[in-house]
């Protein structure tokens, strides 16, 4: 295995079809720098799965590590926490790496320390094509909109390690809490427009790793309920207003704020949002 490993790319499987995760291990590639790659076995059972993984070994710079059933979550915590790498990267099995960006997010972060995560673009395939844009990072529209940001992004082992891994207790939108906890916890994200990988769209649209959403609803009031409220301070509302107006530069919006919260609207005007606007004090 190798020595002063950079990252460590970490994969949960549980009764992924072979097909998939060979698709997802061969697309690793050509990365430039260090890396190994850790195949999590999540308890599975079936015969397809187990098969294929008594092959893992034969892939370069690749382990497999086997635990008893514990959901997405709890495989990619016991993956971190056997990782060598000084930066992470979790992968879903049924997934695929664009290596050639993944090496990018490498040196942006290498070139600057003051980067914690890097998130991307991300394009689908599968039972439906699509390029997903993520756009510039807001720290209060991860924290109340949801997550736009998708499970695979690229940071520090440390980061993981200060906000305590992934939330076991979470069957569903687990990255989003993840991200949710690192923005609060104050980490730099950085926002690279090219995608990091190809996310599978299967069964009507679902993902493997989303089949089961019912608990989806419960799940974000406790990641919007879990955020301190001095995060939803006047001066972070303000500024994430500002920011959704000048993006997405909606009349309507202007509209609102001065029939609802006029004193937005001065704010707003002293920022030089409404430059043609007279301030009524």
């Amino acid at each position: 295995m190798l020595d002063n490993v950079l990252v460590s790319i970490v994969i949960p499987v549980y009764n992924t079809k072979a097909e998939f995760i060979k698709e997802c291990i061969e697309s690793i590639v050509d990365i430039k720098y260090p890396h190994e790659i850790i195949v999590v076995d999540d308890g599975s059972y079936e015969k397809d799965t187990l098969e294929f993984l008594e092959e893992i070994k034969e892939y370069k710079n690749t382990r497999l590590l086997k635990k008893v059933n514990g959901g997405l979550s709890s495989a990619r915590n016991f993956g971190i926490s056997e990782a060598k790498g000084r930066f992470i990267l979790p992968l879903d099995s049924d997934d695929k790496l664009i290596s050639k960006n993944l090496v990018k997010g490498l040196e942006l972060m290498m070139n600057n320390e003051a980067i914690d995560i890097v998130y991307s673009d991300f394009q689908n395939f599968g039972d439906k094509n699509a390029y997903n844009k993520s756009g510039e990072f807001s720290r209060m529209k991860l924290a109340i909109s949801g997550n736009y940001l998708s499970a695979v992004i690229l940071y520090k082992k440390d980061v993981w390690e200060k906000i305590g891994g992934y939330d076991v207790t979470f069957k569903s939108i687990e990255d989003w809490d993840f991200s949710s906890r690192a923005a609060v916890f104050g980490f730099k994200f950085k926002y690279l427009s090219v995608p990091l990988f190809m996310y599978r769209r299967i069964f009507n649209g679902k993902s493997l790793s989303q089949k089961d959403l019912s608990s989806y609803m419960e799940n974000k009031n406790r990641i919007i309920n879990n955020v301190p409220r001095e995060f939803f301070s006047k001066k972070n509302i303000n500024d994430y207003v500002l920011t959704s107006y000048r993006r997405e530069k909606k009349l309507f919006f202007k509209t609102f704020i001065i029939l609802f919260l006029p004193w937005l609207y001065k704010f707003l005007l002293k920022k030089g949002v409404f430059k043609n606007d007279i301030i009524l004090d």
